[in-house]
C-alpha cells in the first residue's frame, strides 16, 4: 500500500477558504485536505524523521480532512510551529536532534496549556503515557499508528 500512497502525492498550490493563494515552501511541505471533508480548519504539524512513514501519514491525514505541514527534526518542528500555528501536533518521540518532549516543553512555554493538542507516537513501549501527560502531552500512540484511533481522538478534542 505504501508505494501506492507515495505515487499519489503531487505538489499542489494552496488556497485558503477565500481562494487566496498562499506561499508554498520549496519542498512542498504544505497541502490542503480534500475539500469534500470539512471547511473547519484542522491544521496538523507532523514531526517524523522517517520519510516513508511521513509520506504515508500525510496522505492518510489529508484524506481525513487535515491540512498537514511536515517537519523532520526538533528544530524544523519548532520553526514550523511558529509559522504554521497548528491545531494539533503529531510527533515522533525520538528525533535526530532531540526528542518530542523538547518540542512539547518549548511549546508549553509560549502557548497556553490546552492548544495546540500534542500527540506523540513511538515504537518504544517502555515509555509511560502518564509521564508525558504530566508534561503537557495530550496522548501517546504506539507505532504503527492506528490512523482511525488518532483521527477520532483529534476530532473529539477539536469539536469541543
Amino acid at each position: 500500500m505504501l508505494p501506492f500512497l507515495l505515487s499519489k502525492l503531487q505538489p499542489r498550490i494552496i488556497s485558503d477558504s477565500n481562494n487566496k493563494t498562499l506561499r508554498q515552501k520549496k519542498d512542498t511541505n504544505r497541502s490542503m485536505p480534500n475539500k469534500t471533508i470539512s471547511n473547519k480548519s484542522r491544521r496538523l504539524l507532523l514531526i517524523e524523521d522517517d520519510d516513508d512513514l511521513t509520506q504515508a501519514l500525510q496522505s492518510l491525514l489529508q484524506r481525513k480532512g487535515f491540512e498537514v505541514l511536515k517537519a523532520q527534526s526538533v528544530a524544523d518542528g519548532l520553526a514550523n510551529f511558529l509559522e504554521f500555528d497548528p491545531d494539533i501536533i503529531l510527533s515522533d518521540l525520538l528525533l535526530p536532534d532531540g526528542s518530542g518532549i523538547d518540542i512539547l516543553k518549548h511549546i508549553r512555554k509560549i502557548s497556553d496549556n490546552s492548544r495546540p493538542y500534542v500527540f506523540f507516537m513511538t515504537g518504544y513501549t517502555d515509555l509511560l503515557e502518564r509521564d508525558l501527560i504530566r508534561a503537557g502531552a495530550t496522548k501517546l500512540f504506539l507505532k504503527p499508528l492506528q490512523i482511525q484511533e488518532f483521527v477520532e481522538a483529534a476530532n473529539e478534542l477539536l469539536n469541543k
